[in-house]
């Protein structure tokens, strides 16, 4: 079940918003939990990395890289959104999030911020060709994801933590 941190009514974890108030769910998705929510992190790193490396050895050039990194982008951008939307949402009324749950919020914001670093420093090394650049924005996204990897198992001890309170599950 996953509680809305509005009302504290208990939802059914497939849906979005609660049945109740109507607030945007956040979910902790299973598969981002412990080391599957690593693999899952840090399988964007390899992704990121993978292509850079290509760049490194001359399997790609860098407007195929371009091309490839755009999509990349998109879809990290996407998902930052997302998530950062979400934690908005849950400082509604009557909720304290980022109060009650400080260490999670800070180490979510702090790795959506090396993320968001990292992927500009990306553009600024495919506009300028500098392979040295991509390398250090590799690394930085990799600490990224380390970040967002604690917010996700902050967040699950979260979850529980509600659960037991309110006398769910």
């Amino acid at each position: 079940m996953i509680i809305c941190h509005i009302c504290g009514h208990s939802n059914n974890p497939e849906i979005n918003h609660c049945e109740k108030c109507g607030a945007r769910l956040p979910k902790l998705d299973p598969r981002t939990t412990g080391a599957a929510g690593q693999a899952r992190q840090t399988g964007k790193y390899e992704r990121l990395r993978t292509a850079v490396m290509k760049v490194k050895t001359g399997e790609q050039s860098w407007m195929d890289f371009q091309d490839w990194f755009q999509g990349f982008y998109d879809d990290i951008m996407g998902r930052i959104q997302g998530l950062v939307d979400s934690i908005h949402q849950s400082h509604g009324p009557g909720w304290n999030y980022y109060e009650e749950f400080t260490e999670e919020v800070e180490a979510t914001f702090s790795g959506v911020e090396d993320y968001e670093t990292s992927l500009n420093q990306i553009w600024q090394a495919i506009e300028s060709s500098d392979l040295v650049l991509a390398q250090a924005a590799v690394k930085l996204f990799l600490r990224g994801a380390e970040k967002l990897n604690d917010a996700l198992v902050l967040n699950g001890e979260t979850q529980r933590k509600l659960e037991d309170g309110w006398g769910y599950m």
